[in-house]
């Protein structure tokens, strides 16, 4: 979850703020970028430092944002795009689907993951929430569906103007449709707000994730340093500097946004099927425990996801070896710490 997932998200996100939106305005070089990159961090973990007040309420203006944006994309492109065709939303397969392409098709599956993540994000305060075991699972679906909602009307407002050909080769989707609707303007604005939308998924990083941290401290399972909260502010603040510190490193070392969020997935994803695998685990070795919340359709439903899982991490290993190699290092470097202080703290 540190090594990888939180830290690897956060690093993603901050090349795509300095090297892939923020040139858009200015132009930067590569040194400029990391220095942009630090910069871009730091802003985040000295709000999120300050107190949680102050991180919840840049996530809620952040989020606003977003969401107000994609639905006035939406609407200004289904109304004011000329030359538009509604063909391009029904296009049929390509014949002969082959392994290679099987293979193509659960590359280009990561990169739509890495849009939903996020998801699980909501479990991490599950003990502060009134009625966990109905609230929780309710908030993950109508959260997810609201997203996939949101998403596929988006897309649609994409391929109302441009077919899939084009959009596959396009870097900045959402900039060019809006350049053609309404003019350079449009183009401008969007990254504007795709940039808030970044420095929105970073910061709901910081304010979720070091939580985690602080319990895993708390309960001896990682330094003790982390499980300090400030005197003032009172906030986790040793956990939010680490996980500033670590994402800062794998910004410098992984400098492209592809080789980013394929290590940030491949982790994610390999995590998610062990977690689900140990709901088998459970049932079998305490078979007495209370149970608010069963899962629906047990056993096939944490079977199938687990396959899913294995689909991905597997085959990002395979078309993506070197950014997924480096994910599945650091991953086991990250056990010999854990059994050190599971051992340590009994």
């Amino acid at each position: 979850l540190f090594l990888v997932i939180d830290s690897g998200a956060i690093a993603t996100l901050t090349v795509a703020f300095a090297s892939n939106y923020l040139p858009y305005f200015v132009k930067i070089s590569p040194l400029g970028q990391k220095m942009v990159a630090a910069a871009f961090i730091l802003f985040i973990v000295i709000v999120n430092y300050v107190g949680v007040r102050w991180g919840a309420n840049l996530q809620n203006l952040l989020t606003i944002i977003k969401f107000a944006a994609l639905a006035a994309v939406c609407i200004i492109v289904f109304i004011f795009a000329k030359d538009a065709s509604a063909s391009n939303w029904i296009r049929p397969l390509p014949s002969g689907l082959s392994g290679g392409m099987f293979g193509a098709f659960g590359v280009a599956l990561v990169a739509s993951l890495w849009a939903f993540k996020g998801w699980e994000g909501a479990t991490y305060s599950a003990g502060e929430i009134k009625r966990p075991e109905r609230n929780l699972p309710m908030g993950l679906l109508i959260g997810t569906m609201a997203v996939i909602i949101i998403y596929a009307i988006t897309n649609m407002a994409y391929l109302y103007v441009f077919p899939a050909s084009r959009i596959a080769l396009s870097p900045r989707i959402a900039s060019e449709v809006m350049n053609v609707v309404v003019g350079p303007i449009g183009g401008s604005i969007i990254s504007i707000i795709i940039l808030f939308s970044i420095a929105g998924a970073a910061n709901q990083n910081f304010l979720c994730s070091p939580r985690v941290y602080f319990a895993m401290a708390r309960d001896g399972l990682f330094f003790k340093r982390i499980a300090e909260a400030h005197p003032r502010f009172l906030t986790p603040h040793f956990s939010i500097i680490v996980l500033g510190l670590w994402s800062l490193v794998l910004t410098l070392l992984l400098e492209t946004f592809q080789a980013l969020f394929t290590y940030v997935i491949f982790g994610q994803w390999l995590f998610f099927g062990l977690t689900v695998a140990a709901v088998f685990v459970l049932r079998r070795k305490r078979p007495d425990m209370p149970r608010p919340y069963k899962t629906w359709g047990y056993p096939v439903t944490p079977a199938v996801f687990i396959l899913a899982a294995l689909f991905i991490s597997f085959n990002s290993l395979v078309q993506k070896p070197k950014e997924s190699l480096f994910g599945l290092l650091i991953i086991l470097l990250g056990l010999p710490a854990y059994l050190y202080w599971k051992r340590k703290s009994r």
